[in-house]
């Protein structure tokens, strides 16, 4: 092998290694219960989009699944509680960027949905993720909805994202197989869950 070559193979392995070393540093995160407090405050509530029959959505903390959350762990490091119940704490990411644990924090949610594809209330449950903690602003916006229905009679998935001002954007699927539907809604109110 010419000198050249066998030296920009080791240049190549070097950047290579610097590269993996560089995506696999620490990292860790801190959480507090007012900033869980403002988190609250934006990922639930009444939405509304405007219009006769159109969508509208209910969403309230699921105080009965935060019950069951027993604490910091790989797939769930931190769950969102609001009127200052929150955990204050700081976790920390060993080689955050180089697969294992995926380290994600929620609102745990639930409420109802009705209007637009809906023919009548349907009672929800999931998640309003936060950002991704290794990039050491969880409480970023936007925030990441995602909604099943809970009749097994009528599937159903709602995702989107919902930004600061607490618009919501939504993809609406109903049905097996389920079509697609594409909703605004707004904040209209503190959350009224049934």
């Amino acid at each position: 092998m010419p000198q050249g070559a066998r030296r920009a193979g080791l240049v190549s392995r070097a950047a290579l290694g610097a590269l993996l070393a560089a995506a696999c540093l620490s990292s860790s995160t801190s959480y507090d219960p007012a900033r869980d407090d403002q988190v609250v405050a934006v990922a639930t509530g009444d939405y509304a989009a405007g219009g006769a029959g159109a969508l509208t959505l209910v969403l309230c903390e699921d105080l009965a699944r935060e019950a069951e959350w027993t604490g910091p762990a790989c797939d769930l490091e931190h769950v969102v509680k609001g009127g200052g119940r929150g955990l204050a704490h700081r976790e920390s990411h060993s080689g955050a960027e180089c697969g294992g644990c995926p380290f994600q924090a929620a609102v745990l949610v639930r409420g109802q949905v009705a209007g637009g594809p809906f023919a009548s209330p349907f009672q929800v449950e999931g998640a309003v993720w936060l950002q991704d903690p290794r990039s050491r602003h969880p409480y970023d916006l936007p925030y990441q909805v995602d909604l099943r229905c809970r009749d097994g009679q009528q599937p159903c998935t709602i995702e989107g994202s919902v930004d600061a001002a607490g618009h919501l954007e939504l993809k609406v699927s109903v049905g097996v197989p389920a079509g697609a539907t594409l909703h605004a809604l707004d904040r209209v109110g503190a959350p009224t869950c049934p």
